[in-house]
């Protein structure tokens, strides 16, 4: 895709995406603060950021989609929060800086405010990354849909209801590390950039981005063979088109 008319506008390839999906877990110095009998009630604000997930992928200019990684970085023997956070903050860094589009679903509602909550707690305060949030292009895939008249659904139910498998409960395998959080985090931002594509080729009024864009990830699935497992499902579309085997 070099270039397509979009509501009358002339839309260049999108260049870099990064896809973030975020896992938390309850934070054991949150929780100590609270009361006793508040202390098993649930509530995002006494999380930590757990894993981070994430896709980095281009549209290409010469047409066509590359998927680069896709990995997580998490809470771990050897890496903390704060290491979590500043990785996240150097992915969102780079792609503000290179002009491309950060993609969630619900991040608006729970990424972001995680994110900043989070560097907040530990004073990182002067994250370039976490303050480019403000400016950066930001498609929040679920909360789009809200705006627009539609109702609130879960990643799993769109992505089935778009013929997109999403099995969560995989082998214990993954690129990365053998962390089920770290898996299925990668399984939601795969499941996340299949159903933008969808969205993109709505409007664009062609189904280029769908199976280019679904080739390039089962290439890189490919790509990574045994490490790539839990993400075998997506390795094609369900109805055989972009094949990578």
């Amino acid at each position: 895709m070099k270039e397509a008319t979009v509501n009358g506008h002339t839309e260049r390839p999108l260049g870099n995406v990064l896809v973030l999906d975020l896992e938390t877990a309850p934070d054991p110095m949150a929780l100590r603060l609270l009361a006793p009998r508040e202390r098993t009630k649930g509530s995002s604000a006494t999380h930590r950021i757990a894993v981070a997930s994430m896709l980095k992928a281009d549209e290409l200019t010469t047409g066509g989609w590359r998927v680069a990684s896709v990995g997580s970085v998490r809470i771990s023997d050897d890496l903390d929060e704060i290491d979590v956070i500043i990785a996240i903050d150097k992915a969102i860094l780079a792609i503000s800086e290179s002009g491309g589009t950060l993609i969630t679903y619900n991040g608006n509602r729970h990424d972001l405010v995680m994110i900043r909550m989070r560097a907040a707690a530990h004073m990182m305060f002067e994250l370039q990354g976490v303050a480019a949030l403000a400016r950066i292009k930001h498609r929040d895939l679920m909360t789009e849909s809200i705006a627009a008249g539609g109702q609130w659904f879960k990643l799993r139910d769109v992505a089935a209801g778009l013929g997109i498998p999403v099995a969560h409960e995989v082998a214990n395998a993954g690129i990365g590390t053998g962390s089920r959080s770290a898996r299925k985090g990668e399984v939601d931002v795969a499941v996340t950039f299949l159903v933008f594509l969808h969205d993109l080729a709505h409007r664009r009024s062609e189904a280029g981005p769908v199976l280019e864009g679904w080739r390039a990830l089962g290439d890189h699935i490919r790509r990574a063979g045994p490490l790539g497992e839990h993400l075998a499902q997506f390795r094609r579309h369900p109805l055989g088109r972009g094949r990578s085997d």
